[in-house]
């Protein structure tokens, strides 16, 4: 997976439900699940896969968990701040 550090073209909409939308690009991704908390490179963070147009697997969106003893998951993560990885496949 290749980390997308660049926000400078990156919009993103985190909807009610918990998914999200992005554009990166010129092109159009969502997650179809609300985040999840789960081990990523060996650390407790929420994440959701992130889907293109077809619906094909295109990466993961990860949030840093900042206050891992909150009783609501909604108080969990800054959610606003949040890292993009895309698969090897859509980079190229």
């Amino acid at each position: 997976m290749n980390y997308r550090y660049s926000r400078a073209d990156l919009k993103s909409a985190l909807h009610d439900d918990g998914t999200v939308w992005l554009v990166s690009m010129g092109k159009t991704y969502n997650t179809e699940l609300a985040a999840q908390i789960d081990n990523f490179q060996g650390r407790a963070v929420y994440l959701a896969e992130l889907v293109d147009a077809e619906g094909d697997s295109a990466g993961l969106v990860v949030w840093e968990i900042i206050s891992p003893d909150c009783d609501d998951g909604a108080d969990a993560c800054n959610w606003d701040k949040f890292d993009v990885y895309f698969n090897d496949v859509q980079s190229k």
